[in-house]
């Protein structure tokens, strides 16, 4: 069986992106996590848990588990998924449509085992960008929590977010 290393980096290749992936050592303290990109799943308008890693401005990933599914397994296509994206180090948010969502074809809802799901939005590609992505966890110095909430959907408002290291106590971080 492949390692989640190999699996992440096939998944990758196969998004197809249009750019050369930015594969880079991780350079990141805790007070810098407003300047990435981040992303919230909304289904039917409204916010949920989760987060999604972004690839670049057309794909990212969500957890399977954050989406609703038919009576035969496959991913509900009446309910409406959408990404609000914040721009990294900015205020702006932008929503954008779900177009795709390929679930992990062996998810497991009762066990959560490959709970991954591939999402492509920005179908009309007004803006680009693309996140850097660190390869190599043996040379990070630490591993950070960083869980970022809307206080209104409506008006796009961001909480602070809430972020810690893997030695520290919860902090927030002003956006």
């Amino acid at each position: 069986m492949a390692n989640l290393s190999s699996v992440c980096y096939a998944i990758l290749a196969l998004l197809g992106a249009s750019q050369a992936l930015q594969l880079v050592t991780r350079d990141v303290d805790i007070a810098g996590v407003t300047k990435f990109q981040s992303a919230l799943l909304l289904i039917d308008g409204k916010q949920t848990t989760c987060e999604s890693v972004l690839v670049d401005s057309n794909a990212g990933f969500v957890a399977a588990s954050c989406l609703k599914y038919t009576s035969d397994g496959d991913v509900d296509t009446d309910v409406k998924y959408e990404l609000a994206v914040r721009a990294g180090g900015s205020t702006t948010t932008e929503v954008y449509p779900i177009t795709q969502i390929d679930s992990h074809k062996e998810y497991n809802p009762e066990t959560y085992v490959n709970n991954l799901a591939v999402i492509q939005f920005n179908p009309d590609k007004e803006v680009t960008w693309q996140n850097y992505i660190g390869i190599d966890p043996e040379e990070w110095d630490d591993h950070y929590f960083i869980r970022r909430s809307l206080s209104s959907v409506s008006s796009l408002t961001w909480n602070n977010i809430i972020a810690f290291a893997n030695t520290d106590t919860p902090s927030i971080q002003g956006i």
